[in-house]
């Protein structure tokens, strides 16, 4: 009998030990993996057949991503997972971007940072991209869906796309955004590319389109 008790005790203690190695990650990156030129109005966001499963130094990053954004609002980490949309994987020639989009704390309105991957280094590239979606599309229950200016102004232009800008033969990276203040409201277009394993901005340019309050 004793023996029988011992090995219960035993039992207990390496199955307590084992749970306390173990934790939980309640971080999950969900990215979906979509085509260049980008429409976000395209994505499914519940289409589990796109969501795809990545190393654990680009899910590391994107998680470090998320909480960065976060933290300037002393927002809780267990809350984060909650604001968080999604990422997105669009492959190019020699970098593949992450999308990472955002519900912001405390407006609620939709924002994004990008990542830029080198596919020949395996590393991500220093630093991230502010791209601002709040103008073009508001979000509810991890889904986006096309806001009323957007609407207004028919604007069809991919948000992502690839451009030869300088005439050179290298594609560059076009971000297309909605920019909205008060009465002003312009097609934002920047252009972006990766040279010496940096991210450098070529042009950023601002075309009216209306007024609408």
């Amino acid at each position: 009998m004793y023996r029988i008790i011992k090995c219960v005790l035993l039992l207990t203690i390496f199955s307590g030990c084992s749970e306390v190695q173990t934790p939980e990650n309640s971080f999950h990156s969900r990215i979906i993996n979509a085509q260049l030129p980008l429409k976000l109005v395209d994505i499914d966001w519940q289409n589990q057949k796109k969501i795809l499963q990545v190393n654990d130094g680009i899910e590391s990053r994107i998680e470090d991503t998320v909480r960065e954004y976060y933290k300037a609002a002393n927002f809780l980490d267990s809350l984060q997972d909650n604001y968080y949309i999604g990422a997105i994987r669009l492959q190019a020639d020699f970098q593949t971007i992450f999308l990472v989009v955002l519900r912001h704390y405390p407006t609620g309105y939709t924002n994004s940072k990008v990542l830029f991957y080198d596919n020949d280094m395996k590393e991500f590239i220093p630093g991230t991209f502010d791209f601002n979606l709040l103008a073009l599309y508001d979000n509810a229950d991890r889904k986006l869906k096309i806001s009323n200016l957007k609407e207004l102004f028919k604007i069809e232009t991919p948000e992502i796309q690839l451009v030869d800008f300088n005439g050179d033969g290298f594609r560059d990276f076009q971000f297309t955004s909605l920019k909205h203040n008060g009465t002003y409201n312009a097609i934002q277009t920047t252009i972006i590319s990766i040279k010496n394993h940096k991210i450098d901005t070529l042009s950023t340019t601002e075309k009216v389109i209306g007024s609408y309050n």
